[in-house]
């Protein structure tokens, strides 16, 4: 057996495996790279704890029996000489690690008629914006705080639910409530925010107000507000996706190579099938078909380049053709005397 096709058959199918890993490997990176690419964040929590209080004074209007111009808290109060609310909301939030964002805030009016002693059941409701929203930004920082003060003119809004106690002659219950509503994001990919409001509720329409007024604010809240932290820079993200389509088509590149690759094989293997029937369909009566090759070293050895030189050799000497059958090459060999003329036909 000559040495070159030993050495093909031995190398070809490790270049085949060779290509087979590197495509899957190369493939595989490609998808990793760009996977990377894709998911550039990660959650991260910042936790914090939010005290939020409520302080008013309800000024009077002037009267010939209260010497002060105003009451504090949790007094009983006369509407008919309530003059307008004083309110101070104070909001702090205290983070547990730095953080850089931004938060805003706005102050509203919600009255509202309800069902006598069912404030589950509105009769009417409308809201007023006392302030615009404000926009605060904060860098780097673990104490976001604020204060901010409003005047409520009270009887303004008890005379709207009066008059519209008066319109519909209903009897109901009527509430002021004055909100502020606060909207706290970190910095980050992400929609989440912390929203938070405080509340204070006064009632309307009635001639005294019996209990005090009630206040609904985050007192020792405790919580996490959650966002989503850029990984790596644009163009590293860039970097990636490009190095991570490169890969991915290389590796598709290699697998439809080594697909072309055994396409051709069986290409080969089919033409050189198709040859050697051929001959021996032409040639079988003076063919002889033989397991194994013949010892050839005591012979001189003739390699002729097409089978048509065998056939002349033949029509001298008048000895049968052998034929050994391998598979990638096969022989046909004249022995006569001391002479032997070889024909090889490689798969190649």
């Amino acid at each position: 057996m000559p040495k070159g096709h030993k050495s093909n058959r031995v190398k070809l199918p490790l270049k085949c495996l060779i290509l087979f890993v590197l495509s899957i490997i190369t493939v595989v990176i490609g998808i990793r790279l760009f996977k990377k690419s894709l998911f550039n964040t990660e959650d991260t929590s910042i936790y914090y704890k939010e005290d939020n209080t409520i302080d008013y004074k309800v000024y009077l209007k002037e009267n010939n029996f209260f010497e002060e111009p105003y009451l504090g808290k949790d007094n009983i109060y006369i509407t008919s000489l309530i003059d307008y609310l004083d309110i101070d909301f104070n909001n702090s939030l205290l983070l547990d690690k730095p953080a850089t964002g931004s938060y805003s805030y706005y102050i509203k009016a919600v009255t509202s008629a309800t069902k006598v002693d069912d404030n589950t059941k509105n009769f009417w409701e409308k809201e007023y914006n006392l302030t615009e929203v404000k926009t605060v930004d904060y860098e780097n920082t673990r104490v976001i705080n604020f204060s901010e003060n409003i005047k409520v003119d009270y009887q303004k809004y008890n005379d709207i639910l009066l008059e519209f106690k008066k319109e519909y002659n209903l009897s109901l219950d009527g509430t002021l409530k004055v909100v502020l509503y606060v909207e706290n994001k970190v910095d980050g990919k992400d929609d989440k925010k912390k929203e938070s409001y405080s509340i204070l509720s006064i009632p309307l329409t009635k001639a005294t107000i019996e209990v005090p007024i009630s206040i609904t604010a985050d007192s020792n809240n405790i919580g996490a507000i959650t966002s989503k932290k850029t990984i790596l820079k644009d163009s590293t993200v860039l970097a990636l996706r490009i190095g991570g389509g490169s890969s991915f088509a290389l590796g598709i590149g290699l697998f439809i190579w080594l697909s072309l690759i055994f396409v051709r094989l069986g290409e080969r293997q089919s033409i050189y099938l198709k040859t050697i029937k051929k001959i021996l369909k032409e040639y079988d009566g003076i063919i002889v078909n033989l397991n194994n090759t013949p010892n050839l070293e005591k012979f001189n050895v003739v390699d002729v380049s097409k089978f048509s030189e065998l056939i002349d050799a033949h029509s001298e000497v008048r000895q049968p053709i052998n034929f050994v059958k391998g598979n990638d090459y096969s022989d046909f060999i004249l022995i006569n005397d001391k002479m032997a003329w070889r024909y090889r036909v490689v798969k190649e």
